[in-house]
């Protein structure tokens, strides 16, 4: 992945992307398994390397993000080189640490993995430009985290999926919402709760919308997400509250289906958008039902054409068992 600076995109908001698209491809990167990692069989201080060495790996893409939203606020425009001096600064940080856990880590397997890490960070650190290095290698090392320290094991800190029965959006279940539905197996859905100064905040918006809720299909083997956003307006349409996934971007073939979802109005929209990140056309899927408490939009995304169609039947189970709550 290869950062681009462009006169008529800020590098900030650039650099945000390419870390959402990091930060994706990590959160997902798995083994390479067809199925959920299964939970490792601790050796030695592994739990201790992971809730350290682990975490600070994967915690430095929101680090980073931190940071680049942090020079983004103002008047002034960050520079490339403040960008290229963020991205040096944040790598060769997670360099030196993880270099420090693969030392202490009792398990040689994990502290290789770790090793490796550190290499690649270091690689980012160190590139002539690190803000506009690619981060493929990085990627694919943190990946391989997940036979070591699973992020979708036991010790996640996600709730459930429901009181026992497979839904979500009741009350007690992981996201309370105006509706509820049906959550296929595997998939795990958390709350999305962000403060308003947070600087991640404008990740969780578009428009009047706010995300409400993640559900990850990583657990059941797949890349990718459901998210669930909300427009509380009592005069927000279903048609309208879709717009904000699709304004100022490259669309293609896109079709707007009026249907009709758990006996209320809806709208459903398949769309090709393109990411300039990527580089390519990538099909997207949402829809929104209108409820007592505003319009609800449940979307479908991964991280390529082949990632969508597997995670259609989850999309499709959610549409399909949706209940509006009075």
């Amino acid at each position: 992945m290869i950062l681009k600076f462009s006169r008529s995109r800020p590098a900030a908001t650039v650099a945000l992307g390419v870390t959402l698209a990091f930060t994706a491809a990590c959160n997902s990167s798995g083994d390479g398994a067809g199925g959920p990692s299964a939970a490792p069989v601790a050796t030695g201080n592994t739990a201790e390397i992971c809730a350290s060495g682990g975490t600070a790996a994967r915690q430095v893409v929101v680090d980073l993000f931190t940071k680049v939203a942090e020079a983004a606020k103002g008047d002034t425009e960050p520079t490339p080189a403040d960008l290229n001096k963020i991205y040096q600064q944040t790598f060769s940080e997670l360099g030196k640490q993880l270099t420090e856990h693969a030392a202490k880590a009792t398990d040689p397997e994990l502290a290789a993995t770790l090793t490796d890490i550190a290499a690649e960070a270091d690689k980012v650190a160190t590139a002539p430009e690190p803000a506009a290095a690619g981060t493929t290698g990085l990627q694919a090392a943190i990946g391989k985290l997940e036979k070591h320290c699973p992020s979708g094991g036991p010790s996640s800190s996600a709730a459930p999926a429901g009181p026992g029965d497979g839904t979500v959006g009741a009350a007690g279940s992981a996201c309370e919402l105006p509706v509820t539905f049906k959550v296929a197996d595997g998939w795990k859905p958390k709350a999305v709760e962000v403060e308003e100064n947070d600087p991640l905040a404008e990740l969780t918006r578009r428009g009047p919308l706010q995300m409400a809720c993640e559900i990850d299909a990583k657990p059941a083997g797949l890349l990718g997400f459901l998210r669930v956003w909300i427009d509380p307006s009592p005069s927000a349409e279903p048609r309208a509250a879709v717009e904000p996934f699709l304004e100022g971007k490259k669309n293609r073939n896109v079709k707007y289906t009026p249907v009709t979802v758990g006996g209320a109005q809806a709208v459903d929209v398949s769309y090709e958008q393109y990411q300039e990140l990527l580089e390519e056309n990538l099909k997207r899927r949402a829809f929104a039902v209108r409820t007592p408490a505003g319009v609800v939009v449940l979307e479908v995304g991964g991280l390529s054409d082949e990632d969508h169609r597997s995670l259609l039947p989850a999309y499709e189970l959610a549409k399909g068992s949706l209940a509006v709550r009075p």
